[in-house]
């Protein structure tokens, strides 16, 4: 019985890769994962990320503005005095205001 040298990682890469045209190196260092990619000087952020950070920001948003809301009913709801809930509604749609307009000028 022939013995072969081959381990099954050794083999699965054999396997994918024997049809494969030599790629390009690409300009990126991926010698270092663990140091973020730089791009002039600066760190390049993904775009996955950056969306989900400014994702996190609205969300942060609309949930001000929601329990401010939310109070304002409560306090409608139990004094019987009507209006707090728009009250409520445009006092977290200005904090909502201020928190974004914070977000975006750091």
């Amino acid at each position: 019985m022939l013995q072969s040298k081959l381990t099954g990682n050794k083999l699965l890469f054999l396997f994918f890769n024997s049809g494969e045209k030599k790629m390009k190196k690409s300009p990126i260092d991926q010698t270092k994962p663990d140091q973020p990619l730089k791009k002039n000087g600066a760190e390049e952020i993904s775009p996955f990320i950056e969306a989900f950070r400014m994702l996190s920001h609205i969300t942060t948003a609309i949930i001000l503005m929601l329990i401010c809301g939310g109070i304002g009913y409560a306090v409608d709801h139990y004094l019987g005095i009507k209006g707090v809930t728009l009250i409520g509604f445009l006092g977290g749609g200005t904090l909502a205001l201020r928190h974004l307009i914070a977000a975006t000028s750091r």
